[in-house]
């Protein structure tokens, strides 16, 4: 199975939604496919320690507007 997550901010930011995802997909890799969307580049994904686990990427940053844009 191919399973995607998603970010906002680079996987290596090390903040609390950057770890949880990190373990989710050193533990998600074991059997399935794992898709990251985050807003690393290849450069940057490639020196992170979750690299093996990922396979593949889409580099993706968010528009971030403001409440009149909800």
């Amino acid at each position: 199975m191919r399973v995607a997550l998603c970010l906002e901010y680079p996987i290596d930011q090390r903040g609390g939604t950057e770890i949880l995802v990190s373990e989710l997909v050193r533990s998600l890799a074991r059997q399935h496919q794992v898709i990251l969307v985050s807003p690393d580049d290849a450069a940057a994904l490639a020196r992170s320690p979750i690299a093996p686990c990922v396979a593949e990427h889409i580099s993706f940053t968010p528009g971030f507007g403001n409440a009149s844009h909800a």
